[in-house]
């Protein structure tokens, strides 16, 4: 997961993120950061952006001996949310 959020006045204003590991190419993931823009950044804030994730996948996510498509989606969110709480922390 790569995560760029930029922050004014405590609210974030922009957001760049995206996932990798889970369809054969990243997948920019434009419904987090719909999630993101306007938010506070908060606990709540970021879990529910994390969870917007499963929203940006196609039908094509990957599957193999290594990683299921169900694991894969689930383990995205689980990522996502630690470098979304990363980027806040940098964003300070």
């Amino acid at each position: 997961a790569a995560v760029i959020v930029t922050v004014n006045g405590g609210k974030c204003v922009s957001a760049s993120v995206a996932i990798g590991g889970v369809e054969a190419t990243p997948t920019k993931a434009s419904a987090v950061e719909s999630a993101l823009v306007g938010s506070d950044l908060s606990d709540r804030a970021l879990d529910a952006a994390a969870e917007a994730v499963s929203g940006d996948f196609d039908s094509d996510i990957l599957g193999d001996i290594f990683a299921s498509a169900e694991y894969r989606t689930a383990m995205a969110a689980v990522y996502l949310r630690r470098a979304l709480g990363e980027a806040r922390t940098r964003a300070g």
